[in-house]
């Protein structure tokens, strides 16, 4: 994690795998990264920053996951696969 006085650097981690059934090889596997470029008031602590990407990061993050999945498969010329807005982490 990257800081200065008044940010910090953080990823998000997306990870989307469909299969017919549990246990069955994937038939797709979607992963993705994203870093968010974090401003807050200085000095940012080392534990603020880790206190909130451990916890409210992904509510910042998951419009984002949520988009490129749907985005990436719709390109794909699949169905598009729809994450729902109460994602669970």
């Amino acid at each position: 994690m990257q800081m200065g006085l008044d940010f910090f650097d953080a990823e998000g981690r997306f990870e989307l795998t469909v299969s017919s059934k549990e246990g069955d090889k994937p038939a797709l596997a979607v992963e993705c990264i994203f870093t968010a470029h974090i401003h807050a008031a200085e000095p940012v602590s080392k534990e603020f920053a880790k206190r909130f990407a451990e916890s409210e990061l992904w509510i910042v993050m998951l419009p984002y996951g949520r988009y490129f999945i749907t985005d990436i498969t719709t390109r794909m010329s699949i169905p598009p696969i729809m994450i729902p807005l109460a994602a669970r982490r």
